[in-house]
């Protein structure tokens, strides 16, 4: 067993373990069991029983009185850019690239060590793939992450930056693919998988708070370039994220066939939620960027229209969710932070869903099985599950009777971590 200066963080590719006389919250959905025997053999689980029996002589043996063994936590939406400024100088230019990555490195292990084995990153001159590949050789030691490598938008989106020369930003792909026709909608589709990503995220419409020239919201994408954004992502056998803040981006992100909705805000339009649950939809509502914004942590001290803007989202959001549960939405956990702030604050998300009226039970569902689902992983993480991936956490505590234990680091007793997807 392979353990980590941080003490909290393992791996369990190579060994046997049993946990025994643990209280499991599988992620399925389940009520919580408890003294719970869990055996792990060659970093998958393979067995889940109440029944605790005898010791292999060569197993590691867990006990887990008095702990709380969850699925290793997912955060399905971050950005881990390494960037800790404001404005696009402090933000891109101000320190060497090399910099960024340290951070973002450091940024994807804060994650791990709070329970986040899997986060999903979504791009915006991010490191994700990169951080990806350098785990997946070994070379560090971190979370598994979904990629989408570089973002995808039109000329005025969220990939294009009107503080900086449009030829530069759009030629260097400071902050994405910026696409115009369907024909380049396809190309940088294919350019991404080619360069490692496992999934497509797009801009359908404006949406930054801090940037004038993106608010109001407006749809910036036609129907031809999202279609063939959708078409040619499924054909790579993987799915597409749609930015929306919005109900009328909703709806056509929906209609075209994407696979998740990150943000929504669709205000009081409740006839696209009954469009998402149809579809099968799923809906990741990122409170936290929101709560951020809105000046609720004192983190960050943006300019006063962003923080009134945030404040009406956010008290929308919480209005929206309790309508998107009543129609039968799947709902994802993510927390749209990463490296400005929000570090190692992942858990947060979970507690404003329970503000909203998310029971706790739902809320770890929404940060395991489903969000598993949003990254095409159902399969192999997200629950503890005969054959799955044994990535898990053990709390010193029940977050089902106070969500906000998965904030606390003396509560994350363990985070184990199998090998890569």
């Amino acid at each position: 067993m392979l353990s980590e200066a941080s003490g909290r963080i393992q791996s369990v590719a190579e060994r046997r373990v049993v946990i025994q006389g643990v209280r499991l919250i599988d992620g399925t959905g389940r009520p919580p069991a408890t003294n719970m025997r869990v055996v792990v053999e060659g970093g998958r689980f393979a067995a889940v029983s109440g029944d605790e029996g005898p010791v292999p002589p060569d197993a590691i043996l867990i006990g887990g009185h008095g702990l709380t063994m969850l699925p290793g936590l997912i955060d399905a939406h971050v950005h881990l850019t390494g960037q800790r400024g404001e404005g696009p100088y402090d933000r891109y230019f101000r320190d060497p690239r090399a910099v960024r990555l340290f951070r973002a490195a450091d940024d994807a292990r804060e994650a791990m060590a709070m329970g986040y084995t899997t986060v999903r990153d979504c791009g915006l001159s991010s490191f994700g793939l990169e951080l990806r590949q350098a785990i997946e050789h070994g070379v560090l030691y971190g979370p598994r992450i979904a990629a989408s490598h570089h973002a995808l938008s039109a000329t005025g989106g969220s990939c294009d930056w009107p503080d900086l020369p449009h030829d530069f930003v759009r030629d260097s792909r400071l902050r994405g693919h910026i696409v115009d026709t369907p024909d380049e909608a396809i190309r940088a589709v294919r350019s991404n998988f080619r360069e490692g990503a496992t999934f497509t995220k797009v801009f359908v419409t404006t949406g930054n708070l801090a940037t004038e020239q993106a608010w109001p919201p407006r749809e910036v994408m036609s129907d031809a370039e999202l279609d063939a954004i959708v078409t040619s992502t499924h054909a790579q056998n993987a799915l597409c994220a749609a930015h929306c803040i919005g109900a009328a981006g909703v709806q056509r992100a929906v209609v075209a066939g994407v696979d998740t909705i990150e943000h929504g805000v669709v205000a009081d339009r409740w006839e696209c939620l009954d469009l998402m649950a149809e579809r099968a939809t799923i809906l990741i509502p990122t409170l936290s960027i929101f709560y951020h914004l809105a000046g609720l942590t004192g983190e960050v001290s943006p300019r006063e229209a962003v923080t009134e803007r945030a404040k009406r989202i956010f008290d929308g959001q919480l209005k929206m969710i309790p309508r998107a549960l009543q129609a039968g939405v799947p709902l994802a956990a993510g927390t749209d932070t990463g490296s400005r702030f929000g570090r190692g604050k992942n858990s947060l998300e979970l507690e404003l869903l329970c503000s909203a009226g998310v029971s706790p039970l739902q809320a770890i569902v929404a940060a395991t099985s489903s969000a598993a689902a949003a990254c095409g992983w159902a399969d192999q993480v997200g629950s503890i599950e005969v054959g799955k991936l044994a990535d898990f956490v053990l709390i010193d505590g029940d977050p089902l009777a106070d969500i906000r234990v998965l904030q606390d680091p003396a509560r994350i007793q363990s985070v184990f971590k199998a090998g890569p997807l």
